[in-house]
């Protein structure tokens, strides 16, 4: 369950998308949250002005995170990954999270319709009764979507998760597939669950697969409706890409040539017994580090060390 976390979020913001839409006839547009974050889907006729109004503790939880992005520079001197980024910024959630206050429903939209009315320059209850009102939207039906352009939207699952992950599985898959189709309308969550799932599979068949298949099939009672082992989770099949595979072997290729320029062993002596312009000195490991790579000839080196060992004193 862990593991389809997000593709299930991803579906959900569209499905209720879908909804707001077959209801009220509104229109979505995407709108930019910076760095380290997936563009957001919001009303077009909502301004943004009006967004931020209500997303007090969303604004809390950036600038905390981004103080704790700020102090994991100042301590490791460098930029935390992707991931270590997501673990923030749920720390963060968790240090901003405010003390429940019991407020009955009336007092509460009493005081978002006074904060409404005050940023739009006009009742709010009028407003949103007049935004509400709009001609039936175009929708679509799964048999709308043609398999040609299915297998492209695949295709293009698979090249934005390759430029996140080495490796994945169905589930990221599914979510980059919802995050595609979000700009679409349907008709029903029938035919919205139906094209993501056949972009799914077009984005699988997309993928090289990396997980080994099954020798022998197992016993009928160990498999389960659709033929697959019970003893292997479920959409646990790991894909890359032939795009990524190659990109590997030219980094392989590269770390083995050794015709790029070096430094001589005794001027690599000479300068990591010298102090930098702070005094600070290379400790022996960083020294040897540093001598290795500079007289190796590797078009390609690669320097690996724990947070805090000095990795970016060497390469500086």
């Amino acid at each position: 369950m862990h593991a389809a976390v997000v593709a299930l979020s991803e579906l959900h913001e569209a499905v209720f998308a879908d909804h707001m839409t077959r209801t009220f006839g509104v229109g979505w547009e995407s709108r930019d949250m910076g760095r380290d974050r997936n563009p957001a889907w919001a009303i077009s006729v909502v301004p943004e002005v009006l967004v931020s109004e209500f997303s007090t503790r969303s604004r809390h939880i950036e600038v905390k995170k981004n103080r704790l992005i700020a102090d994991y520079i100042e301590k490791h001197g460098k930029q935390p990954t992707t991931a270590k980024i997501l673990k923030l910024r749920a720390q963060a959630a968790l240090a901003t999270r405010p003390e429940k206050q019991v407020r009955s429903l009336a007092e509460l939209t009493g005081d978002w319709r006074t904060r409404a009315t005050h940023l739009l320059g006009q009742d709010a209850t009028r407003w949103a009764q007049e935004v509400a009102v709009n001609p039936p939207a175009m929708l679509l039906r799964a048999d709308d979507v043609p398999l040609d352009v299915i297998t492209e939207i695949g295709q293009t699952v698979v090249a934005v998760v390759g430029e996140k992950r080495s490796t994945w599985r169905r589930w990221n898959l599914h979510a980059e597939a919802s995050r595609q189709l979000m700009g679409w309308r349907f008709a029903s969550m029938v035919d919205r669950e139906a094209i993501t799932g056949l972009v799914v599979d077009a984005a699988e068949n997309a993928s090289l697969r990396l997980t080994p298949p099954e020798l022998a099939s197992s016993p009928i009672v160990f498999q389960r409706h659709d033929g697959t082992n019970r003893f292997r989770p479920k959409h646990s099949t790991v894909y890359s890409s032939e795009t990524l595979l190659q990109a590997e072997d030219r980094f392989l290729q590269r770390s083995r040539a050794t015709a790029s320029p070096t430094v001589a062993l005794t001027t690599v002596e000479q300068i990591t017994r010298l102090p930098d312009g702070d005094g600070r000195i290379l400790s022996d490991d960083q020294a040897a580090a540093l001598a290795s790579i500079v007289v190796s000839g590797r078009t390609i080196d690669v320097l690996v060390g724990a947070a805090g060992a000095g990795n970016t004193t060497c390469r500086v």
